[in-house]
């Protein structure tokens, strides 16, 4: 009877870890594969006036394809996750508050009582003459 126990128990906790890898390497392709469109798309490059400016992130558009992109897909192998979307100056990593050219975005994911997933991408918007 002891070994009955002992084994079911065993074979729940391998299946916890192993469904509980799945999930991790699951939401960590749908969070490395961020659809670029949608970092490029929320990019201002002209003004209210017509004329050209240094490219910066509309942080309104940022948010909502991000937060759509994430709620869309990640859905399916997490509820409990959390999106922290930052904003810097390019070239101290001071935090920006308008007209920002690099964006950090953290995904915190609660998988199971094993795996935790916690990972942040960073991009960084540059004119044709800074390249």
């Amino acid at each position: 009877m002891t070994n009955c126990i002992f084994y079911s128990l065993f074979f729940v906790l391998f299946l916890n870890v192993s469904f509980g890898s799945l999930r991790y390497s699951q939401i960590n392709r749908v969070f490395t594969s961020i659809y670029k469109g949608m970092v490029e798309a929320s990019v201002i490059t002209i003004t209210s006036t017509g004329e050209p400016s240094i490219p910066y992130y509309n942080k309104e558009k940022m948010t909502s394809y991000i937060n759509d992109y994430l709620k869309e897909n990640l859905s399916k192998y997490s509820t409990d996750y959390v999106i922290t979307t930052n904003y810097y100056k390019t070239e101290s990593n001071a935090i920006c508050s308008s007209t920002c050219r690099k964006v950090a975005i953290n995904l915190k994911a609660k998988i199971n009582v094993f795996y935790e997933y916690d990972k942040t991408q960073t991009f960084v918007v540059k004119s044709g003459d800074q390249l």
